[in-house]
C-alpha cells in the first residue's frame, strides 16, 4: 500500500463529489438529497465536499442523517427512500451492492481516471482514506 498522499486525497474527496456533479444524478430534480451519520464528520462533509458542489451546480441540497445499512434497506425495500447519495462504510457498501439495492452509477459521465485504483465499483465510489497506526513506548517495549 502506497502512503496517502495529497494527490490521494483530492482524489478521495472527487470520488465523494463524483455522484454529485453527475447529470444524471440531478438531471430530473433541482434538488439532491445527501445522506451520512451526522455529527462533526457529516459537517465537514457538508462544508467541504456537498456544499460547493451544490453551489457550483446551483441546486438545492437537502441534507439527512442515518444509522446504517438497516436504514437504507428499508427505504429502498418499501420504495419510500428520497435519497441520492449516501455515505456509508466500506462493508456496508459492499452488502448493499450484493443486495442489489443501490442504484448503477453512470460512468459514462463519471470521469474516474483520478480515482485510486480499487475504490470504484459498479455502485459505488470511495470517499474516505484513512490508516491505523500503532505505536509503543520503546523504552518499555523493545521493537
Amino acid at each position: 500500500m502506497s502512503p496517502l498522499n495529497r494527490r490521494h486525497f483530492l482524489a478521495a474527496s472527487a470520488a465523494t463529489a463524483a455522484p454529485l456533479l453527475s447529470p444524471a444524478a440531478f438531471g430530473q430534480q433541482q434538488k439532491l438529497t445527501v445522506v451520512s451519520w451526522g455529527g462533526a464528520y457529516q459537517a465537514g462533509q457538508s462544508k467541504h465536499v456537498w456544499q460547493p458542489a451544490a453551489a457550483k451546480l446551483g441546486i438545492r441540497l437537502v441534507e439527512e442523517t442515518y444509522n446504517g445499512l438497516a436504514d437504507l434497506r428499508l427505504r429502498v425495500r418499501s420504495g419510500a427512500s428520497s435519497w441520492d447519495v449516501v455515505s456509508i462504510g466500506a462493508g456496508g457498501a459492499a452488502r448493499a451492492s450484493a443486495e442489489n439495492i443501490l442504484e448503477a452509477l453512470d460512468y459514462g459521465v463519471i470521469d474516474a481516471s483520478s480515482f485510486v485504483k480499487g475504490y470504484a465499483d459498479k455502485h459505488w465510489v470511495g470517499g474516505d482514506l484513512y490508516s491505523t497506526a500503532i505505536t509503543w513506548n520503546t523504552k518499555k517495549y523493545a521493537a
